[in-house]
């Protein structure tokens, strides 16, 4: 999950580095007010924990999707390199369906975290 807020003179999208997984906790880790400032227009402002909002990241989303892809394709080499070839089908359709299930969670699991991070306003 990405934190973020607008510029409030340009609305340039600004990040805000923290690993917070609430409101409570990024106003303990940067306080209830804190200062940014735009890369795009050089304005310094401040802005209320209130006005981050989270979305999902691309990159993260994308690693895990490469890490599940590298790790079927190894275990499929490896089940098929030391096991019969009438078991390896049956084990490649098990190991495609762990990594979709695994991807599944954790897509659920960020999705409802950004939800209670983006609907929490304390």
């Amino acid at each position: 999950m990405k934190k973020e807020v607008r510029c409030k003179k340009c609305k340039y999208v600004i990040p805000v580095k923290s690993v917070a997984e609430d409101r409570a906790k990024l106003a303990r880790e940067l306080g209830k007010e804190f200062t940014l400032t735009c890369p795009e227009c050089h304005t310094i402002s401040t802005y209320h924990v209130n006005d981050v909002k989270a979305k999902k990241s691309f990159f993260t989303s994308m690693l895990v999707i490469a890490i599940m892809w590298i790790a079927t394709f190894v275990i499929a080499y490896l089940f098929y390199k030391y096991f019969d070839d009438s078991l390896y089908y049956y084990g490649l359709l098990v190991f495609i369906g762990i990594p979709s299930v695994i991807l599944s969670i954790y897509s659920k699991a960020e999705t409802k975290q950004i939800s209670y991070f983006n609907r929490y306003k304390k």
